[in-house]
């Protein structure tokens, strides 16, 4: 597992192993709806830097899970339901969100207590 940096906090960013993907690609989210956790994934063909992003239903972003320099290859982060202060966020729909150079990807993801 690859540890990426954001501030304070730490986010482990699996590297799934596999053929290198040919597109990129942002996965359903398993379990969905979740609680505890819920694990994302997304394939990248090239490297660049990635971000992997939590918003709202009012469009505010809940949390940042990776920003870093990442690919190619097949990737999963999980994400605990925790916004970035490290709170529960409340029971509802979330946007998931992956953006890269040529690439902004988004999927819901449901959140129940």
């Amino acid at each position: 597992q690859k540890r990426v940096s954001l501030g304070d906090a730490q986010t482990a960013v699996a590297e799934l192993g596999g053929t290198t993907p040919d597109r990129a690609e942002l996965g359903d989210t398993y379990p969905n709806p979740f609680n505890p956790e819920t694990t994302i994934r997304f394939n990248l063909p090239w490297e660049a830097p990635v971000k992997v992003e939590v918003f709202n239903d009012q469009g505010q972003l809940v949390t940042t899970l990776v920003n870093d320099l990442m690919g190619p290859g097949n990737f999963s982060v999980t994400w605990d339901g925790r916004d970035a202060n490290g709170s529960e966020v409340a029971s509802g729909v979330y946007l998931y969100k992956i953006e890269s150079a040529d690439l902004r990807l988004s999927k819901k993801v449901t959140f129940v207590k």
